[in-house]
């Protein structure tokens, strides 16, 4: 798995951000989080498109997606891809720092054993 520095610099940008919300501290409070969405931080729409066609790209934007979705909106859903908002924010926090770790062959499947735990707590 070899991405681009540039994905993933933007990538640890903004899972960080996603877990360092002040959203998080009052989650029944009006208002966006005005997180600047990762596609639009690349400047480079094939970069990210090449990104999403493979299959780590395809599952890590689906799920900073969804989360940049939920904290930009107006009111706070109550879970985030499935997770309760407590596990939502320690698993965006696990993937900032396995992507800061730097991403290995292993990343995707040690993310996603992550959100199995998380999941069936």
């Amino acid at each position: 798995m070899i991405w681009s520095h540039l994905i993933t610099a933007h990538l640890i940008a903004e899972t960080r951000e996603l877990s360092a919300s002040p959203r998080w501290q009052n989650p029944d409070a009006p208002g966006s989080a005005q997180v600047v969405e990762l596609s639009t931080r690349l400047s480079s729409p094939k970069e990210y498109s090449t990104f999403r066609d493979t299959p780590e790209g395809d599952y890590l934007l689906y799920v900073i997606e969804a989360y940049e979705d939920a904290m930009n909106d107006d009111w706070l859903p109550y879970e985030i891809i499935g997770l309760p908002l407590e596990r939502a924010r320690e698993f965006i926090t696990q993937i900032a720092s396995e992507l800061a770790s730097g991403p290995t062959p292993h990343f995707i499947p040690n993310i996603r054993a992550v959100y199995s735990i998380l999941s069936a707590l």
